[in-house]
């Protein structure tokens, strides 16, 4: 029987950067997880009032990445909308680089229509923004 390996999430909003880092180093020294994992977004979400602090995604995750040795390390889920695929290719490298390769890349098609709207970037309809997704992503 294989052993049992979870992985686990922690939001960048209404927490502080000590909090999320303590979290991380207790977690990457716990063998049940294998993966941390955070979201990306541009504001606070789930009801939060829009002054609740939220650290960016990708720059806490770069640094979580230094601050753990073993962890695998993601976003759940990029939207593809939010950065040109370019930029969006060289950030994911760069962390794989500088995390030794523990970078999971997950990338989605975007579905909050209100934050989208407060970063003036244009989401369309479900359909058609999975449709922009699969052109912008090739594997």
């Amino acid at each position: 029987m294989g052993r049992c390996v979870s992985p686990f999430k922690t939001s960048p909003q209404a927490t502080t950067w000590n909090a999320m880092h303590d979290v991380w180093r207790a977690a990457d020294d716990m063998e049940i997880f294998e993966s941390g994992w955070t979201s990306d977004h541009l504001q606070a979400m789930h009801g939060a009032e829009p002054d609740v602090p939220r650290l960016d995604g990708w720059i806490t995750l770069a640094a979580l990445a230094q601050a753990t040795r073993r962890l695998r390390v993601g976003t759940l889920v990029t939207g593809i909308h939010y950065r040109h695929p370019a930029v969006l290719a060289n950030m994911a490298v760069t962390l794989d680089v500088i995390s030794g390769g523990r970078l999971e890349l997950g990338v989605g098609a975007g579905w909050n229509h209100e934050e989208a709207r407060a970063y003036g970037i244009e989401l369309g309809s479900p359909g058609i923004a999975a449709t922009a997704s699969r052109r912008r992503v090739r594997c």
